[in-house]
């Protein structure tokens, strides 16, 4: 596996997006980073060093999607968790919220792409989970290609459409693709 720092997990059923987030937190991955966890929904996590916040706190703030805002908001996690005594800050992020909240999700790829750019220039791991069964396959395949790495139902997999034009393949041929490696 190449070592990165943005990766995408696509999941169908709750206890796939737990065994991702169990597997991007477990200790002998985190080292020293500060571990925290935005989610919208409820999670069964076994381990006291994460920190739950919801995507209010993180994603909403001021009850609006800020791309900006939110970008900012993650950097201050990072300044913090340095501050702390932490080496950087490893962070999860199910976007469900955005489907819940009928964000515009062109803003949501929009995101993803600043994000991915932040990710690169900070002390920061992120992995961001999209429930396959919420999204259109046509913005699933935008998700798919601003990761380099992604989890698919639970197992984790080098993308290797990361960056590419994929408008010639459809969603699920993509997922056959990066399956068979």
């Amino acid at each position: 596996m190449m070592n990165v720092n943005h990766t995408c997990s696509i999941y169908q059923h709750k206890l796939q997006l737990e065994y991702a987030i169990a597997e991007f937190f477990d200790p002998k991955n985190t080292g020293k980073q500060k571990c925290v966890c935005v989610t919208s929904q409820p999670l069964e996590l076994n381990n006291k060093d994460v920190q739950i916040l919801s995507a209010n706190e993180v994603y909403l703030k001021d009850g609006k999607f800020d791309i900006e805002a939110t970008i900012q908001n993650f950097v201050q996690l990072i300044k913090q968790a340095l501050k702390d005594g932490y080496t950087g800050l490893r962070a999860s992020g199910d976007a469900t919220w955005a489907i819940d909240e009928n964000i515009d999700l062109d803003r949501l790829v929009e995101y993803e792409t600043k994000a991915h750019k932040a990710i690169t220039e900070n002390p920061v791991a992120a992995i961001c989970h999209y429930n396959e069964k919420k999204f259109k396959p046509e913005f699933l395949k935008k998700i798919l290609i601003s990761h380099p790495q992604i989890y698919i139902y639970g197992q984790r997999y080098d993308n290797k459409f990361f960056g590419t034009d994929v408008s010639k393949y459809e969603y699920k041929d993509l997922i056959e693709e990066i399956i068979a490696k």
